[in-house]
């Protein structure tokens, strides 16, 4: 009897060994996980101000050269740019 009851303490400390393995490793990818999506909406965020930067020089070029109507569109596309930006900054991985 005593046995069976050291055999079963023995199982059953591996058993939460394991479990506590299983969650380390869970833990990792999650943070890993949660890096990744971070780096990747830094770069969008990065590569959307790139942009806007050259709508807005597009923008006063066609000013300058008197396309009013060429403006206005790219002034449309520059606030839905601005719009998606502030979007993805207020959006929070938790």
């Amino acid at each position: 009897a005593q046995a069976s009851t050291k055999m079963l303490q023995e199982i059953q400390r591996k058993n939460e060994q394991m479990m506590e393995q299983k969650e380390r490793s869970y833990q990792e990818h999650l943070k890993q996980l949660t890096e990744k999506m971070e780096r990747d909406r830094a770069q969008l965020l990065k590569e959307q101000e790139r942009t806007l930067a050259l709508k807005l020089q597009e923008q006063e070029r066609l000013l300058k050269e008197g396309f009013q109507t060429e403006s206005r569109k790219m002034q449309n596309e520059i606030q839905d740019l601005q719009k998606k930006m502030r979007q993805r900054r207020t959006c929070t991985i938790s």
